[in-house]
């Protein structure tokens, strides 16, 4: 009996000393990660030592492995519109379901205004104290509250609830892009010029770290799990731990970093960023070393003021960010090309697609839209994608990025872009040139073809001149399009028949849409306690566009995206439920279905008092902060403000704008007939500095950040920006 009992335990011995035995193997392997992860911080040499030309350093297995154990699991430390782009491969897309809006009578009739930041006093103009945002400043949002950074310096958080503001951070520097909030430490982290990333806390602005990186910080925050990440434009890119803000390793591009990085899951892990060597850089995750570096075509946008005390200097990616489609295995890069390329084929880009791919191929100069594959770099297409560039642009000068793409997940598991591009059947008047063949496709990213979307532009909700393509954010089925002076949206309603033809395309229908301004007489009609116009509308001015029925930020007789004009450069965001957009003046709309109610902070105690800590040392003459009353919730579907952060002062002080010339003459009607100029050849050296690039060209304007001429050479479109539309009572 003793002895059988002796036989059966033996087993049992072996399999627990087998288990015993892998345990302690784990717990090795992961001391031995965490002093690897910890020498890395304290010697950071080691991870710069991959310099450009050299190849991929060697990297452990289990490092990868490890870290490809993590990034999976996380694509976003938590859902909601936290950072650039929705989440970390920056797709712009959320996956969410949008009341259907019919179009005619019934248009835009399910949403509503909840409220309006920085923007009109009552049912006029601006208020006084009104922002001036930079263009890459986008909201993000976290915990009941929208966060955004100014070029003053300072960040502001802003109640979901009521608009109201909780709180203002003074920070220094110049803040021209956009945060992250990470719902792990409670925290949102924003990059200055004065070269800090900073920790503050969500609820009420407190600093509560920060990380000198010893040079400008001018892209967006890349969050991934525990780990924030920032370029610089002395060339470095940090990946720098949420919770002690110490780095764990730092790569050297050996060129300045303007753009935004993304973050892939593939290949165990990839931060991919343009820098301004006129190359996309992939870094491993782990380790900081590179993967693969590739060349692009790029072209040197010119140095222009966002205000006169705040200049952007010369930038080959600036407001720029990759887009990642992860399960198609690619990295889609939009750049900056010579603008005077736009109008290289006057009667516009072809109809066939190969003879527009084959165009590419033989004019390299005239690429500016690339699709990579995550693994090494290459091209994945044989022949480059049939994207001409566009964007807002103004005679031989670029005001805004490339609009970039917006990536959707399919049903099936698949990839696809939606985008804007061109093809000379996209025409909605009788004469066609390089300025009216912009519109709306659904690329297929495993060969490059595109099928036609039904884009409704110039007949209520979108304008789509190649000179002012807007950028794209996407819900569900709905594609939102933030122009500058509007923002428009269409809803997909069957995307498996159609596309093959701008005649046949796949159907869509118009949305919902919000006009900048009214113009003084417009809309007599109109609900102002709504901001809703129930008629078709004109801005005024000389302005020759009609939009359909819709909300409205301004009722003025001045046009205020001319007043406080910045190029659109990001799309709205969406986040639970809500839809914000900063229209190019700098206002913020929130927006929600009928019966959607905004997301309120969660309590935290007693609020710890805002701006009680001293700030770091200021720049010379800051700007005072927005800390005026916020304006009256315009809708009367507002639910009732929830008390946050009492001890925050809600009107403090003033802020005299900063005000730009505004052009508030009549473009002119007449038809341009001159022929575009020949195309400039594209620098595709790469340049020899590693910081601020020069321009090729010396004489490259400096335009302030307002829209003061029309351009003085376009491809004889049938008038300039006033082009009068078909009529709205007759559509």
């Amino acid at each position: 009996m003793s002895r059988k009992g002796h036989l059966i335990s033996w087993p049992l011995i072996i399999l627990s000393m087998i288990l015993l035995a892998f345990i302690l193997t784990g717990f090795f392997r992961n001391t031995t990660q965490a002093n690897h992860t910890t020498d890395q911080a304290s010697a950071p040499a080691q991870a710069i030592a991959v310099q450009p030309g050299e190849q991929e350093a060697s990297v452990p297995a289990e490092s990868d492995a490890q870290e490809a154990s993590i990034t999976g699991a996380s694509l976003a430390n938590s859902a909601g519109w936290h950072q650039l782009g929705g989440n970390a491969q920056r797709t712009h897309y959320v996956d969410a379901t949008l009341p259907t809006d019919t179009s005619g009578s019934q248009l835009n009739t399910t949403w509503r205004v909840l409220w309006v930041w920085n923007g009109a006093n009552g049912d006029s103009g601006p208020a006084a104290g009104h922002l001036h945002l930079p263009d890459s400043a986008a909201p993000i949002l976290g915990d009941g509250r929208l966060y955004i950074g100014h070029n003053d310096g300072a960040v502001r958080a802003i109640n979901t609830a009521n608009g109201s503001v909780a709180w203002t951070r003074n920070l220094g520097g110049s803040i021209f892009n956009t945060g992250a909030y990470d719902a792990l430490t409670g925290a949102v982290f924003f990059g200055s010029t004065n070269g800090n990333l900073y920790k503050l806390r969500a609820s009420d602005g407190v600093i509560l770290g920060e990380f000198n990186t010893g040079a400008a910080i001018e892209g967006a925050v890349l969050l991934v799990n525990d780990s924030v990440y920032v370029g610089t434009m002395g060339g470095n890119l940090y990946r720098i731990n949420t919770t002690t803000m110490q780095q764990t390793w730092v790569y050297n591009a050996g060129a300045g970093i303007a753009a935004s990085p993304a973050y892939s899951a593939n290949s165990n892990g990839l931060i991919i960023v343009p820098a301004e060597d006129q190359a996309v850089h992939a870094v491993r995750v782990a380790t900081g070393a590179r993967a693969w570096r590739t060349p692009v075509n790029a072209f040197a946008r010119p140095p222009r003021n966002l205000t006169s005390t705040h200049p952007r200097d010369t930038r080959y990616f600036p407001d720029t960010y990759p887009v990642v489609a992860e399960a198609a295995n690619v990295v889609i890069i939009r750049s900056y090309y010579n603008w005077d390329n736009t109008w290289a084929l006057s009667a516009g880009a072809p109809v066939n697609q190969n003879e527009t791919r084959q165009y590419l191929q033989n004019n390299p100069s005239h690429q500016s839209l690339f699709v990579l594959n995550l693994s090494d770099g290459t091209n994945r297409f044989d022949l480059p994608a049939p994207v001409f560039g566009g964007a807002i642009g103004n005679g031989s000068y670029y005001y805004s990025s490339p609009p970039q793409a917006v990536v959707k997940r399919l049903g099936d598991g698949t990839d696809v872009a939606y985008l804007i591009w061109r093809n000379r059947s996209a025409c909605r008047v009788s004469s066609c040139d390089g300025r009216e063949d912009s519109t709306l496709g659904e690329m297929n990213l495993a060969t490059g073809a595109i099928r036609f979307v039904d884009d409704h532009k110039n007949q209520g909700t979108i304008r789509m001149p190649t000179d002012e393509q807007g950028t794209l954010s996407m819900v569900g089925d709905v594609l939102f399009h933030s122009h500058w002076m509007s923002m428009g949206a269409i809803r997909i309603t069957n995307r498996t028949t159609g596309g093959g033809s701008f005649s046949d395309p796949i159907p869509s229908v118009e949305y919902l849409s919000v006009s900048n301004t009214i113009g003084a007489g417009q809309c007599a009609s109109r609900d102002s306690a709504r901001r809703f116009c129930p008629e078709g509308h004109t801005p005024g001015g000389g302005e020759g566009y009609q939009l359909d029925r819709g909300f409205y930020l301004y009722y003025s007789s001045q046009n205020v995206y001319d007043q406080y004009w910045t190029p659109s450069a990001r799309g709205p965001a969406f986040d639970n439920g809500v839809l914000y957009w900063k229209s190019v003046d700098g206002a913020i709309i929130a927006l929600a279905p009928v019966g959607t109610e905004p997301v309120t902070p969660t309590p935290t105690g007693s609020p710890t008092p805002t701006n009680t800590s001293a700030p770091p040392t200021p720049t010379p003459t800051p700007t005072p902060t927005n800390t005026t009353a916020p304006p009256t919730p315009t809708s009367t579907n507002s639910p009732t403000p929830t008390t946050t952060n009492t001890s925050a002062p809600t009107s403090t002080g003033t802020v005299s704008p900063t005000p730009t010339a505004s052009n508030t003459s009549v473009p002119p009607t007449a038809t341009n007939t001159s022929v575009p100029p020949t195309p400039t050849a594209t620098n595709t050296s790469a340049p020899t500095s590693t910081g601020t690039i020069t321009p090729t060209s010396t004489s490259s304007p400096t335009p302030t950040a307002t829209r003061t001429t029309q351009p003085t050479v376009t491809p004889t479109p049938t008038s300039q920006r006033n082009i009068v539309w078909i009529p709205f009572a007759v559509r």
